[in-house]
């Protein structure tokens, strides 16, 4: 196993308890990784939504994931669905989802206060379109990777050294980042492109 940079260590150092907003991807399952092995079960938590949009295979593996690493793990429901503003799929749809994602977290936070909320966001992520960072940044939640300086490539090379299982998992959008903007969100449409984005897996 590979040496964790010391920018990491440190910044774990500072941090009271962490309660990380965990998806199942590379970038949020090494936060998830670190959290616990720098911080230790007790001072760490990480949560994933079973959202419609979240594919159940992703789901199953984080849930692996978590178990094998030895991760406290919660799962929660998040309600995004009941928010038109998510329904009917705006440019900034992420921003809703994610906002409705904080909120939670930030309920949980305050049952551990005082503890930051964590997610995977790395300096890469900066460059792209995502209006999910402005929801992180009303709920002042916190990015170990990009506040140490970590980009796509770092990340991938720190969770193989540290034989973590997702360090080559492709990256996986959401299953409503399918359907066109301007396009109603819909539980049928996402299970439709579910199933069939699982049939051509098997093929």
């Amino acid at each position: 196993m590979t040496e964790i940079p010391e920018s990491l260590k440190n910044w774990f150092k500072d941090c009271p308890f962490a309660l990380t907003a965990f998806s199942g991807g590379v970038d949020s399952s090494l936060v998830a990784w670190l959290a616990n092995h720098l911080m230790g079960p007790g001072k760490n938590l990480s949560v994933i939504s079973a959202s419609p949009s979240l594919k159940l295979s992703d789901l199953d593996e984080a849930k692996d994931f978590a178990r094998i690493n030895s991760i406290p793990i919660r799962i929660i429901e998040t309600r995004e669905m009941l928010n038109p503003a998510y329904v009917l799929n705006p440019v900034n749809r992420c921003f809703f989802c994610k906002q409705t994602l904080y909120q939670e977290l930030e309920s949980l936070a305050r049952e551990r206060s005082p503890c930051w909320i964590l997610n995977g966001t790395n300096i890469d992520d900066h460059g792209d379109y995502r209006p999910g960072l402005k929801a992180a940044e009303n709920f002042q939640v916190r990015s170990p990777l990009a506040e140490c300086g970590m980009n796509k490539t770092d990340i991938r090379e720190l969770a193989e050294s540290l034989n973590l299982s997702c360090w080559n998992k492709p990256a996986a959008p959401c299953l409503s980042s399918r359907i066109p903007y301007g396009q109603r969100v819909t539980l049928a449409k996402l299970r439709r492109i579910e199933s069939a984005e699982a049939w051509l897996q098997k093929q």
